[in-house]
């Protein structure tokens, strides 16, 4: 599943890009132009000693608003990219057509996942802090015993911890995944039919994420590697190239979860 989905980025790598740079491009001059005025407010308010409630109200406001504005951007290229994918909307020039409607129904189904997810997390972060209470020797040696480099007695459980929780949100957002797409198609896909067209696939989709979570730590190490070597814009390219990566066969796994468990579409694996 995995590979079709890289597949069907770079199979169609014009039309990935096409859908994909318009947004991007809009949402990083956003910021950019965003993050100068804040400098340039920070700079008057020193200047001055004092800023207005204007300066204040902006300054707080600025962050979230790009917040907003990536997550928008992201929603956006998904919903172009779904609809592409499952119903061969084209888009225009280099952006996907609009649709606020669809857009809105997405962020409310991401929304409602991350709720559940950050509901289904707290009996597991839970058993994690009261282990580490009662019996820390486990998780960090280093507090019963001198450690011979220090601040890496815990440097393992943390990974490890890490690991599992990324894979068990990996899981559950895979076993949920059909509601985005369907909502980005105008489709009714409630949380529980969503869990009855996957069932049954547990372990394809422990597997699913397991694979992911390793190439985002991958993906995350060859960072900081390049950061050590002090590859400055190698790694400012690479990011670049990985992030978008990353993002559109993500976005294209959502797609093919839902054309080949919902719509009953073949996966191509050769």
């Amino acid at each position: 599943m995995l590979w079709h989905s890289v597949r069907q980025v770079f199979g169609n790598f014009g039309m990935a890009l096409r859908i994909s740079l318009g947004p991007l491009a809009i949402a990083a001059a956003a910021t950019f132009l965003l993050f100068i005025w804040i400098l340039h407010r920070v700079a008057a308010v020193k200047a001055h000693a004092a800023g207005s409630a204007y300066d204040s109200i902006g300054l707080f406001l600025g962050m979230p608003f790009v917040v907003v504005l990536w997550f928008a951007t992201v929603f956006w290229i998904a919903i172009g990219w779904h609809r592409y994918v499952l119903r061969l909307e084209r888009p225009v020039v280099v952006f996907p057509r609009w649709h606020g409607r669809r857009l809105l129904a997405y962020f409310g189904r991401a929304a409602q996942m991350t709720l559940l997810l950050f509901l289904a997390a707290i009996p597991v972060v839970l058993f994690f802090v009261l282990s580490f209470v009662l019996f820390p020797s486990s998780f960090a040696p280093g507090l019963s015993q001198p450690a011979t480099l220090p601040g890496t007695s815990m440097f393992a459980p943390k990974i490890l911890i890490q690991f599992i929780l990324g894979i068990a949100a990996a899981w559950f957002g895979f076993r949920v995944a059909p509601m985005l797409p369907a909502a980005a198609l105008g489709e009714e896909m409630p949380l529980r039919w969503a869990w009855i067209e996957t069932a049954g696939q547990g372990g394809t989709f422990l597997a699913l994420a397991a694979l992911v979570s390793v190439s985002d730590w991958l993906i995350l190490e060859s960072y900081l590697v390049l950061s050590l070597l002090h590859l400055g814009t190698v790694l400012q390219v690479w990011m670049a190239v990985a992030g978008w990566a990353r993002l559109m066969v993500g976005i294209s796994l959502l797609t093919t979860i839902y054309g080949h468990y919902v719509e009953k579409r073949p996966l191509v694996t050769g």
